[in-house]
């Protein structure tokens, strides 16, 4: 059964029909590019380092509200808080000033999003028929869902880091750790992303990557303080970070994430979470720890009996939702692990396929969560599928059967020429 679900998907007329609709996503995206230029905030702290003008004082919110209201002429008054400094450095970096919106934003996204389909699929040692089959089902999977637009639609840099993490599968599974330390250099400097991985890599005494990233990182933050002053660092370990660890908004449901479910549930506020389940602040804190090891143990225990592709999804997975902070566009973090587990179902139809379906669904923009129903006791339960649809995928990364694809490749091909 495995072997016809294969050959039939690698069929001319199959590969052709999921290259043109893999083309009109395409088109789709690139429409959406064209529409929303880069988020406001990207565009006036790229400015702010071609101009020479950053410092600390982005970190205080009031302020930088009232600047950037000023600067994008009313259309946006959102903080800079919580990125790290280093982000304004890389958004210059791309090209994410005035003088180079537009085409290029619309390029680079698109070139971006090419090479999360291609990175991943080749990570899995994909044929390049296959990886169009796969990448059009996965990418299909992400247009009906409010992950991919949302992030457009807010000019938003996730799909650079969706790329970093496939890049980081590809070369791990490849053994390029000069490029894999790249990506993991670069989702911390950008981010703060990523910090499962690391732990990820070090149960797999990946040593060689690890010091490479460790010394890109630090040349990274070093740079950064040569230019524009230790002032931000100092301000936003110091200041911003215990502040936002602490901020009552993160009960709200807009962040998908562990702790915020654990909030959302057992923790009042008058202003975010009027009706909890239980008020009990404490338990709160407790539950919401003792899941964030679970789900750490679980994975770097799994970690050495995974072929390594698993491994790190599964760490990118963790990456979203043990962040204090996850919203919907977040969660294209997971693009890279989503498609390898579609190539997974082809190969091998089981039961974990529905599962896989669900998660899709739990994605999707035909789940609705914030409703003011769900804001509610109990009902609050139902307000996270994007949390579940993470959970799911990361369990069945877990749960990886030991299969290498090109092998897959060699015995499809002498079971179709039998």
């Amino acid at each position: 059964m495995r072997s016809a679900l294969v050959l039939y998907l690698q069929s001319h007329w199959v590969v052709g029909v999921a290259l043109c609709g893999l083309l009109l996503m395409l088109m789709y995206v690139g429409n959406l590019l064209w529409q929303h230029p880069p988020g406001p905030v990207y565009v006036y702290m790229a400015d702010l380092v071609s101009t020479k003008q950053l410092s600390e004082a982005v970190y205080d919110d009031a302020q930088f509200s009232r600047d950037l209201l000023a600067f994008s002429q009313g259309v946006a008054n959102d903080p800079y808080s919580p990125n790290p400094p280093s982000t304004a450095l890389i958004v210059w970096v791309i090209g994410l000033h005035r003088s180079l919106r537009g085409p290029i934003w619309v390029v680079l996204n698109l070139l971006l999003l090419c090479a999360v389909l291609v990175l991943s699929g080749r990570a899995i040692d994909l044929k390049w028929s296959r990886t169009i089959v796969v990448g059009a089902l996965a990418l299909l999977g992400f247009v009906l869902s409010p992950v991919l637009t949302e992030d457009l639609q807010r000019g938003q840099i996730y799909l650079l880091l969706a790329m970093l993490h496939a890049l980081l599968l590809w070369s791990v599974t490849r053994q390029h750790d000069g490029f894999g330390a790249i990506a993991l250099a670069g989702l911390i400097l950008l981010k703060m992303n990523g910090w499962p991985i690391w732990l990820t890599l070090i149960a797999l005494k990946r040593w060689r990557l690890l010091t490479y990233a460790l010394g890109l990182t630090v040349l990274g933050g070093v740079m950064h303080a040569y230019w524009f002053g230790i002032g931000m660092w100092q301000t936003y370990f110091l200041e911003v970070l215990p502040r936002w660890l602490r901020a009552p908004w993160l009960v709200a449901t807009a962040y998908q994430t562990v702790s915020s479910f654990c909030l959302r549930l057992l923790q009042f506020d008058l202003t975010w979470n009027p009706y909890p389940l239980v008020n009990a602040p404490g338990l709160a804190r407790g539950v919401g720890y003792t899941c964030t090891l679970a789900l750490l143990c679980a994975t770097l225990l799994r970690a050495r009996s995974l072929p390594a592709y698993y491994a790190v999804c599964s760490a990118s997975v963790l990456s979203v939702i043990l962040s204090p902070t996850a919203e919907q566009y977040h969660f294209l973090i997971l693009l890279p692990a989503v498609m390898l587990l579609i190539a997974d179902a082809i190969h091998q139809p089981t039961r974990d396929v529905f599962l896989l379906l669900l998660a899709l669904v739990l994605l999707s923009r035909f789940v609705p969560f914030k409703t003011e129903r769900f804001a509610e006791g109990g009902w609050a339960l139902l307000a996270y599928p994007r949390l579940y649809a993470a959970l799911i995928v990361n369990g069945l990364c877990m749960s990886g059967k030991c299969v290498r694809h090109d092998q897959h490749d060699q015995h499809d091909q002498i079971d179709g020429d039998g």
